[in-house]
């Protein structure tokens, strides 16, 4: 349980924006004309592949089946390890297996 109080009404408006940057670049790298009225689509579309995520203290590790690898995300470098990030206190991995 998080003991800390809720969002405040300008911290949600920067959060929003910055989910919103987000998936307009996450779409414009995507290059698909699908989204282009429909950043966060795109964002869902890389989100819900199928996979597993495994987490511990400092270590995230995205696990892919090498059978499920879209081109796409490939081209577009949306899963390449971007290795320690220290905003988030951890290490994070993509793997296909």
């Amino acid at each position: 349980m998080l003991l800390a109080p809720a969002a405040s009404t300008c911290e949600r408006a920067a959060v929003d924006a910055i989910a919103a940057d987000w998936a307009r670049v996450t779409a414009d790298r995507l290059g698909d004309e699908r989204y282009a009225g429909d950043p966060f689509g795109a964002v869902a579309a890389v989100a819900r592949r199928p996979g597993r995520i495994t987490a511990e203290t400092g270590w995230i590790e995205v696990e892919l089946a090498l059978a499920d690898t879209d081109l796409a995300v490939r081209r577009a470098g949306l899963d390449l390890d971007p290795g320690w990030l220290g905003w988030l206190g951890a290490v994070v991995r993509y793997r296909y297996v």
